[in-house]
């Protein structure tokens, strides 16, 4: 129901090492209006390691922000970018609303620190159903489909990567065939 064909299970726990890059903030879901507690990266204390990758992937010294780079309401599943849970953004509910209330009925998901793999691919693909309440929702699956063909290299499965590359390009291009 939330991912596509072909994509597996991923228990992995992120590192001990990840606690000092994080601390506690309070958000309020901008779908849900409840209040929740989660944590967030200290992106002054990430230090780059290396050159940008030819992917355009920053990769960081014991800490990879892929793993945080979507917040999730655990109230009604609600994920997206932390700017997504920003005031100043119009979010246009009706346009996901259905499709999140369905996945909420049909499946448990636990968020909980430390974070698994399982829960970082599941906050992305619930990013991608939330996306469509946000005008630049072609920008933002463009983005998440490259944050998910990252997640799929690092757990080496070719094929999946490969799947997301290619929704990350096409995603891309229409995007820009819109700007032009």
């Amino acid at each position: 129901m939330l991912f596509p064909k072909g994509h597996d299970k991923y228990p992995t726990v992120r590192p001990e090492e990840y606690d000092k890059f994080l601390y506690p903030h309070n958000f309020t879901c901008p779908h849900c209006g409840q209040s929740f507690d989660s944590v967030t990266p200290l992106t002054s204390k990430l230090v780059t390691k290396g050159e940008l990758a030819c992917d355009m992937r920053k990769n960081y010294q014991s800490f990879d922000i892929l793993w945080y780079e979507i917040v999730t309401c655990p109230h009604c599943y609600f994920s997206s970018f932390e700017s997504g849970f920003e005031a100043s953004h119009r979010l246009k509910k009706e346009m996901f609303a259905d499709k999140l209330e369905l996945v909420k009925r049909n499946l448990v998901l636990e968020f909980k620190e430390p974070r698994t793999l399982d829960q970082v691919f599941a906050s992305h693909y619930l990013a991608l159903i939330c996306s469509a309440g946000f005008e630049s929702k072609k920008q933002i699956d463009s983005k998440l489909w490259l944050s998910l063909s990252w997640l799929y290299s690092d757990v080496r499965d070719l094929k999946m990567e490969s799947f997301a590359t290619e929704k990350a390009l096409e995603f891309t291009n229409l995007y820009y065939s819109e700007t032009e």
